[in-house]
């Protein structure tokens, strides 16, 4: 016997019941996955560097506004002996000039000998004996110098004088590092908008 679906009774419609019942159990088939487009750009500010235009003038305050980290200071090497008052000072003095040993001289004078290698002006602990030694020359001997913390005598030993280079000298990594600046900030505005 051949039976078809028309020869079938239509079936019940399906209650709210069953439709919640049919949708839980095929939620998985139900479900579409959650699609996105998206634009990725990439820009850097290499690209931007090339057209980028120097300004001098700016150039030249970067330059003056960096002066002090481009400029290498001045350097001494000394060693500095403590005296416990003036007339062992100039003991110490006399004695430094006689081309005695630091080392005995302060030990015999009861004096304490600081040694200081390539310092700034700034790295002397004492500021009258650091003025006192940067007014020196290379191989001097002071006579006593009457620090804020110490009498002190002072045996100058090399010197390094400092620098600053001159504007064309550092030009052409300043107008780099100006051009670097400038292309980020046309990369944060092309990002912006």
């Amino acid at each position: 016997a051949v039976i078809s679906s028309r020869d079938l009774p239509p079936p019940p419609l399906p209650t709210d019941a069953d439709i919640a019942a049919f949708y839980k159990e095929h939620l998985t088939q139900l479900k579409q996955p959650e699609m996105r487009q998206a634009l990725v750009v990439q820009v850097s500010p290499a690209q931007y560097a090339g057209t980028v235009t120097v300004d001098e003038e700016a150039l030249k305050k970067v330059y003056q506004t960096q002066l002090s980290s481009l400029t290498t200071p001045e350097t001494r090497s000394f060693i500095q002996i403590t005296a416990p008052n003036a007339s062992a000072a100039a003991a110490i003095s006399a004695a430094l000039k006689a081309g005695q040993d630091p080392q005995a001289v302060a030990k015999a004078n009861k004096g304490q000998v600081i040694a200081y290698e390539q310092k700034t002006k700034l790295a002397v602990a004492d500021p009258k004996v650091g003025d006192a030694a940067f007014a020196m020359k290379a191989g001097e001997v002071s006579g006593p110098v009457t620090g804020e913390l110490a009498i002190a005598v002072i045996k100058m030993g090399e010197i390094k004088i400092g620098s600053t280079p001159s504007y064309e000298s550092v030009r052409e990594k300043l107008a780099e590092d100006y051009k670097t600046e400038k292309a980020k900030d046309m990369v944060n505005d092309v990002v912006h908008k």
